[in-house]
């Protein structure tokens, strides 16, 4: 339970940071449902897991749902996170860049740094329709922060956009 409230506190902060724009052009996808913009958000999430090195990297934690955030002209994102905690220290700076040139090439992604005010290095994967993952070392330096945001969709007719999905 406290590992689903620091990913809450994680997308909080990375709302605020980024907005649902994310540098992109905010529009919305149509064809898009909640449980695939869901899926493809969690997947980008574990693809980042993944680039963790290896000998540092622990059981990952992913939050199974997450919240709703309004975006582009009516649509929503989900929203989700997953903690790596680390067992042992790594090079954030050198992990950031990997992350980066992993992406490099990517026509349908692109991550860019977004250093903390304290110059921490941040990153953030920007996708199609506003899709967002934001990655970092939290501060005490324990665990790697993934904060996701869908790409933009529109709800379907009768599914709620409060709660947990």
């Amino acid at each position: 339970m406290r590992r689903y409230a620091a990913i809450a506190v994680l997308l909080g902060c990375a709302v605020a940071l980024t907005g649902c724009t994310a540098g992109m052009e905010e529009t919305v996808d149509t064809d898009l449902s909640l449980e695939d913009a869901k899926q493809a958000a969690m997947a980008l999430e574990l693809e980042l897991v993944a680039l963790v090195p290896p000998g540092a990297a622990g059981q990952p934690e992913q939050s199974p749902d997450g919240i709703l955030m309004k975006c582009g002209d009516g649509g929503h994102q989900w929203t989700g996170g997953t903690i790596v905690p680390l067992s042992e220290p790594i090079d954030a700076e050198a992990f950031m860049t990997s992350v980066i040139e992993y992406y490099a090439e990517s026509e349908e992604l692109e991550a860019v740094s977004i250093p903390r005010k304290s110059g921490e290095p941040r990153v953030q994967v920007r996708g199609p329709f506003s899709a967002s993952v934001i990655v970092s070392e939290n501060p005490d330096r324990t665990a790697i922060e993934i904060s996701s945001f869908s790409a933009c969709f529109e709800l379907s007719d009768g599914v709620s956009p409060l709660g947990r999905h």
